[in-house]
């Protein structure tokens, strides 16, 4: 199959053969396969450490034959033509590897390597913790704290409570606690394999049970660990706006449901309306769509700077026409459904996000309701 891209050229106007279009033949990229282990563990299951589960990614990415460090794993794995992508949620780890279908052996090799280890790495501990205090740009005695998606997840996607502020900085955490996290989340029921290839590609049942069988018989269980659940967040949920800014969220269906593909596709579709609408309306130009998804949930949150609050019911509007308009054949499973169950992609009800009023004199009441009039 060929993608042909047609190229206008504008020839002089001393050319006697007239306009003509180059042609540009190229061909389609090789088809590629991709092999998934998800852990059901995140920032909301290890409440006290909470930046353990991302630390647990990093270590099993460390000091292995590909290298020392996930950069060098990484890079070693591009020379192969695989490509490998890792990140921690808030409720779940998840470790991609892509490649033509003749690496799935190299795939399959790179999965043992770092998934079927027995523990984590003691080398390289305290140089991950400096590395993700860099990612976060985070200062030496950083403590993690809940964020308000996990505490918007809590309230109205069914998710695990928040996590209040850790009372240990990262740089504290201890090894041991960090590697009885590592063999309690990375073990059976808390692992999935994932995988989008022709039946046959990798051999699954052999990398379940090469990883169920590297575990410790003793592993502790990610349930009934007390360590593992430092504070929760419990505090109700308010949520101000902006002067200036109209914001709409929707608890939007979590990855373990709908696919992030399906998910984005449907906030290009709300934004793209949206944007149609008040160029139309207010000659604005601009209209945000932020995404995110965990396994039990997410949020849809849409941002239309320029607009007062006053006119958020009518951009809700147009956002539901879309949503109401999804057809459930367009819309794709998430990683625990065979195909997709359901009609909405919601989960419930959007929520506007308005701004405080401001406390107003009764002289300032007068004019702002007789500038109204006028």
């Amino acid at each position: 199959m060929l993608n042909r891209i047609l190229l206008a050229c504008l020839l002089s106007a001393a050319s006697t053969a007239g306009a003509s279009i180059q042609v540009v033949e190229q061909p389609v990229a090789v088809a590629t396969v991709s092999l998934s282990v998800v852990a059901k563990v995140g920032m909301t299951s290890s409440c006290g450490m909470r930046e353990a589960p991302h630390l647990i990614e990093h270590l099993l990415l460390s000091e292995t034959e590909y290298g020392e460090t996930p950069a060098d794993a990484i890079g070693a794995l591009l020379n192969q033509s695989v490509r490998l992508s890792a990140i921690t949620g808030s409720d779940y780890t998840k470790f991609t590897f892509e490649g033509p279908p003749a690496s799935a052996p190299v795939i399959e090799h790179a999965l043992l390597t770092f998934l079927a280890r027995p523990s984590l790495p003691r080398s390289g501990f305290e140089r991950e913790k400096r590395a993700i205090l860099s990612e976060l740009r985070a200062p030496d005695d950083y403590k993690s704290t809940g964020s308000v998606y996990e505490r918007y997840l809590h309230a109205y996607a069914g998710a695990a409570p928040a996590c209040g502020a850790d009372s240990l900085a990262l740089v504290e955490y201890p090894y041991p606690a960090v590697n009885d996290l590592f063999q309690a989340a990375y073990s059976d029921p808390n692992l999935m394999l994932i995988t989008t290839a022709p039946a046959g590609t990798f051999r699954l049942d052999m990398l379940a049970n090469a990883i169920t069988v590297s575990r410790d018989s003793d592993a502790p269980s990610l349930t009934s660990q007390d360590r593992f659940q430092g504070p929760t967040n419990e505090s109700s949920l308010e949520l101000y706006g902006r002067p200036g800014l109209v914001e709409i969220i929707y608890p939007v269906k979590g990855l373990a449901d709908l696919s992030s593909t399906s998910a984005s596709l449907l906030a290009d579709k709300v934004r793209f309306a949206i944007q149609a609408h008040i160029r139309r309306e207010f000659g604005l130009y601009h209209a945000r769509t932020f995404l995110d998804q965990s396994l039990k949930g997410g949020w849809l949150r849409i941002e239309v700077p320029g607009l007062e609050n006053e006119n958020a019911q009518r951009v809700l509007e147009v956002a539901q026409d879309v949503i109401d308009n999804v057809r459930p054949a367009e819309l794709e499973a998430g990683w625990l459904q065979p195909t997709y169950a359901g009609s909405s992609p919601m989960l419930g009800k959007p929520i506007v996000i308005e701004a405080p009023k401001r406390n107003m004199s009764l002289i300032d009441q007068l004019r702002e309701s007789f500038e109204k009039l006028l």
